[in-house]
């Protein structure tokens, strides 16, 4: 997919903008459903501004996605929103790696919209930041109250390493 954005406008005019908004679908970004789940349209406004020898594209990002809790895998339904910037060239010599470049009189910005969406959604996301997880012995919820189990059990595959301990 391809979200392109004409610069023709502002091209001869330095510090000259442009702003938008649009909403899209994840799919359209080629985001994986899995683990997310979009709920919604990702929702973006941008602007566009000449800074001469290059062009600034700055805005906001918001997406609504579910996931399971990745402690207690409880289904988590949230909405995160984050700005983005990226820069984009004309000049195809440039070497720097904080470009991308114009194409004619238009820059795509889909690239930039996916790769930020996949850096800011968790990569642990969590039901609340005090989500005491699963019973790693009975499976139980903990959130949901305590399962009886001793947390101070040693873990067997430790058991060889106790008995070198208690061996000295």
């Amino acid at each position: 997919m391809t979200l392109r954005v004409n610069i023709h406008a502002i091209r001869q005019n330095k510090a000259s903008e442009i702003k938008g908004i649009f909403t899209t679908d994840a799919r359209e970004l080629e985001l994986s459903s899995e683990p997310f789940f979009f709920c919604s349209p990702v929702e973006c406004t941008w602007m566009v501004t000449n800074a001469g020898d290059f062009y600034v594209l700055e805005g906001e990002l918001s997406v609504c996605y579910q996931v399971q809790c990745s402690r207690c895998l409880q289904e988590v339904k949230a909405r995160h929103a984050f700005p983005f910037s990226q820069q984009f060239c004309r000049n195809q010599g440039t070497d720097l790696e904080e470009f991308l470049p114009v194409r004619g009189d238009e820059i795509d910005i889909a690239p930039v919209l996916r790769e930020h969406i996949l850096l800011n959604v968790p990569v642990k996301p969590l039901c609340t930041s005090k989500c005491k997880g699963i019973c790693p012995r009975c499976g139980k919820d903990k959130n949901q109250g305590d399962c009886g189990c001793q947390d101070s059990a040693p873990d067997p595959r430790l058991a060889v390493l106790e008995k070198l301990l208690k061996d000295d």
